[in-house]
């Protein structure tokens, strides 16, 4: 519900009168005709006053009750999908009102459209305001920050990782997926992004954006440019703009018959130079004499536009581009016909660039290389795929604009805001906690000496050998005798001789494996001799409507939980998962980590969609 009007007609009158919306019946006076609204499970119940507090309404009055509401998240529309519009009138030199034919195109998608809350997140947003009391204070508050600092883009599952710094001031982390588009679930439209680690050759000063870093074997774009401060050891961000296209605002229109009008404005970034061209359209010959001037509002700067007729564009060129005010600024842009004479007004804000240095900065190492950390980045694939006029709409100038912490946020605190490992290789899944004790070797026959409490993984090189798999252990290193332990699901051990984690699964002991973002699931499913349906696309479906609500930042995902939902779907006899090869678990403090894996350390949205389960049916 976008707006709510509420007018009582007296009994016997034909008068309606407006009354007002209280937010409380406590803050009306006893002439005050108001009402408070609210929502209940069913819709909205309206309170009036009693005589005291607030005016009652005549017994046998008739209430009218007119709303309106919106389509909600279903009206974030691509581009080109609204072909129509209301029917206009306009009243002829006869005095006959007269249909107006128009053409109505959605130059770019809608987007920011949201559902009215249900009940449970109302309950659960005041829940978090009240105990935040709009101050980002404790762990807690940092993972509802999308309620507490409203209107900001930060998605939910937004972790809050506390870093060590040298600048002598708690540098909290606040790691958050960003979402684009229209998808049918929120992991459609989850963006790829990652935190990278820059190596850079000595006397590097700047990362732009748009640098290329590959990771795994994907490679990814750089999104802001990064100055690198080797006196404190961090990298300082600024946003400079690619390109965004924005339909003006129309502020004035003045007394003119000269046809001509804006229909949308581009801000490109090119090399050194900020553009600006403002497209028009006209059916006046002398269109091509049309003026434009352009007003900075911040610094009262008014520039001369260039009227380049043959694409039907006012333009102005900044050379170069840092001529432009930092910050969101508001233009506006008065066209004249060619005497000079003012034909309209129109106004739109725009963030050229901005420093980012009051929510986002790296720690860099500056040792025979220099090395940057948490840079965030988008995947070159996807990024290539989409709109990126109106990615750069929808959220950057969305972030940059809105996320200001500073009212919210302790003095000495300075949260930094970057982005969740979204996609691309799990990698948090090595600093997974050993579970056991560490393990000499992997042995394929039991070993010939040994000293006391050594401790070996039995693997023979031939199955279904007594023992296998089983950690043995020396208790006796004279008579070279060994106690057998078997070993449960995901029990994690350190094999010193191989220097690397092993985790004991379905397979046996494998290395801690680095799987992908999004996982990749493999199911085998034996079909019940007495089902006569189809179970591929069931299963699919099923699984993923299973643990859709489950998927967020480090979430846990166990092999068990897959195969018992398959298990109690229609038609299996028995199933065997064979990817993920291991159940997906983080049992690791970040206060044990190293001061190398804490900087490197970016927390893994993990998830999964149907395209991504595979099912063979036997």
């Amino acid at each position: 519900m976008s707006s709510l009007e509420v007018n009582v007609q007296e009994p016997g009158s034909s008068a309606l009168t407006l009354w007002t919306e209280f937010n409380s019946l406590f803050l009306m006076s006893n002439i005050d005709k108001g009402y408070v609204s609210r929502r209940t499970d069913t819709g909205r119940k309206l309170t009036f006053g009693n005589g005291l507090i607030g005016v009652q309404p005549t017994p046998g009055s008739t209430v009218f009750v007119t709303s309106l509401v919106t389509n909600g998240a279903e009206g974030n529309v691509i581009a080109g999908s609204i072909s129509d519009g209301e029917r206009i009138y306009v009243q002829t030199l006869a005095g006959l009102n007269q249909v107006v034919n128009y053409e109505v195109t959605n130059t770019s998608a809608a987007f920011g459209g949201e559902d009215e809350e249900s009940l449970e997140e109302v309950r659960r947003n005041s829940i978090a305001s009240l105990t935040a009391l709009n101050r980002l204070v404790t762990g807690g508050d940092y993972e509802n920050i999308d309620v507490i600092v409203s209107g900001s883009p930060i998605a939910q599952n937004s972790l809050p990782v506390l870093k060590r710094s040298d600048l002598q001031v708690n540098e909290i982390n606040l790691f958050s997926g960003i979402l684009f588009g229209s998808g049918a679930t929120e992991i459609d439209n989850l963006v790829p992004t990652r935190n990278a680690v820059f190596n850079l050759s000595p006397g590097t000063t700047k990362i732009y954006r748009d640098d290329l870093i590959t990771i795994g074997d994907s490679q990814y774009y750089n999104i802001f440019d990064i100055s690198i401060n080797l006196l404190n050891t961090v990298g300082e961000y600024e946003y400079i703009i690619f390109e965004v296209e924005v339909i003006p605002a129309l502020e004035t229109s003045y007394a003119s018959t000269f046809d001509i009008y804006t229909d949308k404005l581009e801000v490109i970034r090119s090399g050194t130079q900020g553009i600006f061209k403002l497209h028009y359209k006209s059916t006046e010959s002398t269109a091509d004499l049309a003026k434009c001037e352009m007003l900075t509002k911040s610094s009262g700067s008014v520039k001369t536009m260039t009227n380049d007729s043959t694409g039907g564009y006012f333009i102005y060129t900044f050379d170069p581009y840092t001529d432009i005010p930092s910050g969101e600024q508001t233009y506006e842009f008065t066209v004249s016909d060619p005497t000079n004479f003012p034909v309209a007004t129109y106004s739109n804000k725009v963030t050229f660039r901005r420093d980012l240095s009051t929510y986002m900065r790296s720690n860099l190492v500056d040792a025979t290389t220099i090395i940057v950390y948490d840079v965030p980045v988008i995947e070159k694939e996807y990024y290539d795929s989409i709109n990126k006029r109106d990615f750069e709409l929808e959220v950057l100038q969305l972030l940059i604009s809105s996320m200001d912490l500073s009212s919210n946020k302790m003095l000495t605190d300075f949260t930094n805001i970057k982005f969740t490992n979204t996609y691309g290789l799990l990698q948090n899944l090595t600093l997974n906690e050993t579970t056991v004790s560490d393990i000499v070797d992997i042995v394929t026959t039991v070993p010939g000496t040994c000293s006391v409490g050594d401790r070996f993984i039995f693997s023979p090189l031939s199955g279904n050998v007594e023992h296998q798999d089983n950690i043995i252990k020396c208790i006796d290193s004279t008579n070279i005798t060994f106690i057998y332990e078997e070993a449960t699901a995901d029990t994690i051990a350190y094999v010193t001789n191989k220097g690397a984690k092993y985790i004991f699964s379905e397979r046996g002991w494998i290395t801690l494996p680095e799987y992908t973002i999004p996982l990749k699931l493999e199911i085998e499913v034996f079909r019940d001799v007495t089902y006569s349906g189809t179970l591929t696309d069931t299963v699919r479906t099923t699984v993923f409507e299973a643990f859709q609500d489950r998927f967020g930042t480090n979430a846990t995902i166990y092999r068990s939980e897959i195969i018992d939902v398959v298990q109690e779907i229609e038609g299996v006899s028995h199933c065997r998962l064979r990817k993920p090869e291991t159940s997906i678990f983080f049992n690791f403090d970040l206060k044990d980590l190293t001061e190398e894996q804490l900087l490197r350390y970016g927390p893994e949205y993990i998830f999964f969609k149907e395209e991504d389960i595979t099912v063979r049916v036997i």
